[in-house]
């Protein structure tokens, strides 16, 4: 059976090349602004509105979600906001 350890530098070895695929497949599309774009004109002009006010819903949303973490649980370092947010068995496993 293989170590801990080397299970872990076969994932980051799989992951890092996964991760400059997928960017180098995608990212120039989202960087200049282009795919983003495109899907919404493509639905007229209710696309462009639409998309802009769900996003803002949602970042609204997420953000009041994560002021109210914060409220209740008073956090005083990044990590105890994190480890709050996900919970010790996701934490670990990130």
């Amino acid at each position: 059976m293989k170590s801990s350890k080397t299970h872990r530098s076969n994932f980051a070895a799989i992951f890092s090349l996964c991760a400059v695929m997928f960017s180098a497949y995608v990212g120039p599309g989202f960087a200049s602004g282009t795919q983003t774009v495109t899907y919404f004109n493509n639905k007229g002009w209710i696309g462009v509105f639409l998309g802009l006010a769900i996003a803002g819903l949602l970042c609204f949303i997420f953000n009041l979600l994560l002021f109210e973490i914060n409220r209740i649980y008073k956090p005083k370092t990044y990590r105890e906001a994190y480890n709050t947010i996900y919970r010790q068995t996701i934490a670990v496993v990130l």
